[in-house]
């Protein structure tokens, strides 16, 4: 029997989930070499993104355990308990009551931040992870705000965090220290900007090279966006707003990502609506797009909070109600779906991150 060609094979091996192909690796050497190769990995998480975003999309629910459940089950399913998959923290903590929260997603690798001190860089899909060199710029008295995305000219996946200083001690004016993490050098690296105003500690949302940040301050509405491009090492001057209503006078709450696009969000606390804008572009200009408006009445069990996790290419929307449950709202069906958890598990935060290949060691470029 003739072989397989390499071009062939290689084709065939895209189109399968990444599950399979962690299996498929002790097929042969072969095989092993060309599941392994960077190239390869990242054509096969553009070639499942672009087939169906929500097939390899999953949350992951911090808590006393990790929790990671599929999207697409969610959207699916009628059945009132999803099915999940308990994962093990990467890495020893310092008990069993440690603070875990994602500090950033890109490209299936997901940044802990392990009881507010130690930074873990973790592909919760092929279990690989590895814990980031501490260095002198962590402290457990300045709020950071973080980020985690990918460089295209270095090929590389960096993890940022930073914080705003106000005028004092050293220093004679306000200034923006950020220390960024280089996965292919293993190494930190700090720089010193002129002052950019962050809400504190903050997350930031990572698309088209960038990682993107709410701005605002104590005197004013939160109603910016600023943007720092991964490549090039720098702020970008503020994002315009142009086509969201009232965004001067009510608040904006949050950033995320929904596929590759920016959205944008407000209306998570109670009595208000919920709205969401997704940025678009037409050259070099952007604008902002309504994409939904959640009336406060078809989510009435929402006491207290509620967080938007994941905005599905079918129009629905995902949210964390307080760390209770999570609901599924349709906007065409204006239909509500809740899912409860066994034992009544709470848990304390929620994000997104892809099923990929992607390892947290080494570089592979991006496709």
């Amino acid at each position: 029997m003739a072989e397989i060609s390499e071009e062939i094979l290689t084709e065939i091996l895209l189109r399968l989930p990444v599950k399979p192909l962690v299996r498929f690796k002790c097929v042969s050497k072969r095989w092993h070499s060309m599941i392994s190769d960077p190239h390869f990995t990242l054509s096969q998480l553009r070639t499942a993104m672009l087939r169906n975003t929500n097939s390899c999309a999953r949350v992951l629910l911090t808590g006393e355990l990790l929790h990671s459940i599929s999207i697409e089950s969610l959207s699916s399913s009628n059945a009132k308990a999803p099915p999940t998959t308990v994962l093990e923290l990467p890495v020893k903590s310092s008990g069993k009551d440690s603070e875990i929260a994602v500090v950033g997603s890109c490209d299936g690798l997901v940044c802990l931040l392990i009881d507010s001190e130690s930074l873990v860089l973790w592909n919760p899909t092929i279990g690989e992870c590895r814990e980031l060199p501490s260095s002198e710029f962590a402290r457990s008295d300045v709020d950071f705000f973080y980020g985690l995305g990918y460089d295209s000219k270095t090929n590389d996946y960096k993890v940022v965090r930073g914080h705003y200083m106000e005028p004092g001690g050293r220093s004679s004016s306000s200034h923006t220290s950020i220390e960024i993490f280089s996965r292919n050098m293993d190494s930190w690296r700090r720089v010193q900007y002129d002052a950019v105003e962050f809400r504190g500690t903050d997350v930031g949302a990572y698309a088209d090279g960038s990682l993107h940040w709410l701005r605002g301050n104590e005197s004013e509405p939160v109603n910016k966006i600023v943007s720092f491009d991964l490549s090039e090492e720098m702020f970008h001057e503020t994002v315009p707003m142009t086509g969201i209503n009232d965004f001067e006078k009510l608040p904006l709450e949050g950033l995320c990502v929904s596929g590759e696009c920016l959205l944008v969000y407000r209306g998570c606390n109670f009595g208000a609506d919920f709205e969401a804008w997704m940025m678009k572009w037409e050259g070099k200009e952007s604008s902002w797009s309504k994409l939904c408006s959640v009336p406060r009445d078809a989510l009435p069990f929402t006491k207290y909070w509620l967080n938007p996790i994941d905005f599905t290419v079918d129009g629905k929307v995902l949210f964390n109600s307080a760390g209770w449950e999570l609901c599924l709202y349709d906007q065409k069906e204006n239909a509500l779906k809740r899912f409860d958890f066994e034992n009544d598990w709470v848990f304390d935060g929620s994000a997104t991150y892809v099923e990929s290949l992607v390892s947290p060691h080494g570089g592979s470029k991006r496709s």
